[in-house]
């Protein structure tokens, strides 16, 4: 729900003095409508197991091993509903300290995506834990491939720990924000960390074009149930990408 344009809306509906009947001003709009917003088809990211599915029309389609944000340094990934923002092939990952080139880049919350992860030999495990990524999901090339070729733009990403994980303040404030560059992110136009959340993402830029409710989640029986504030699949700032 856009807040502000629907409270202009009810003022100016007001003022006319006429009986109205409308859709509300939403800033987003979920690809599935219904009771949750997700539908049956959305990939499910499972952090505590460390695996990846992906479901069409409730029918698995792909999954894959992952290694996700490492937890030792305070970089886990963030949990909650979110959604595909545009897919790029191939994008180049740029941070304070490293610079990864990587074939298939799907980001689901505003630099923080899935992506091939050419540096890594094994997946899956605790890897995460001590050696993971910044915040982004790395997958085999393969699976990266495939789930590029399959998944739609605006496709839910349900991810979830099974166990509690402390992020930092800095993290969990930005896991629970709704504020990013829409239009932008949309578009596919390359974003600056430091122009759209430089108190959260000190020093990141991804190049090119790298951008990121409250329902019962099919599958995940730990995974947070309810993301506060949130009336339809919203895309987020997040974790710098690695």
């Amino acid at each position: 729900m856009d807040k502000d344009g629907e409270t202009e809306q009810i003022i100016a509906d007001l003022n006319g003095g006429t009986p109205v009947s409308r859709e509300p001003v939403y800033e987003q709009t979920a690809l599935h409508q219904g009771d949750d917003d997700i539908g049956d088809t959305y990939i499910e990211i499972d952090y505590t197991n460390q695996h990846l599915y992906y479901f069409k029309d409730g029918e698995l389609q792909a999954d894959t091993d992952i290694v996700s944000g490492n937890i030792s340094k305070n970089n886990g990934s963030p949990d909650g509903v979110f959604k595909i923002v545009y897919k790029e092939s191939p994008a180049t990952l740029v941070g304070e300290n490293y610079s990864s080139d990587v074939t298939y880049f799907m980001p689901f919350a505003y630099n923080v995506g899935i992506h091939d992860a050419d540096w890594r030999s094994s997946f899956g495990g605790e890897i995460y834990k001590t050696s993971g990524s910044h915040g982004c999901v790395n997958v085999p090339k393969g699976a990266a491939e495939k789930l590029y070729g399959i998944v739609e733009k605006g496709t839910p990403v349900i991810a979830y720990y099974r166990t509690p994980v402390v992020l930092t303040a800095e993290n969990a404030r930005i896991s629970n924000a709704y504020s990013y560059d829409k239009e932008a992110a949309e578009s596919g136009e390359t974003q600056n960390a430091d122009a759209a959340a430089p108190a959260l993402v000190p020093g990141v830029t991804v190049i090119p074009g790298v951008t990121d409710v409250p329902a019962a989640v099919p599958g995940a029986d730990a995974a947070a149930a309810a993301v506060p504030g949130a009336d339809a699949l919203t895309a987020v700032p997040e974790m710098p990408a690695q």
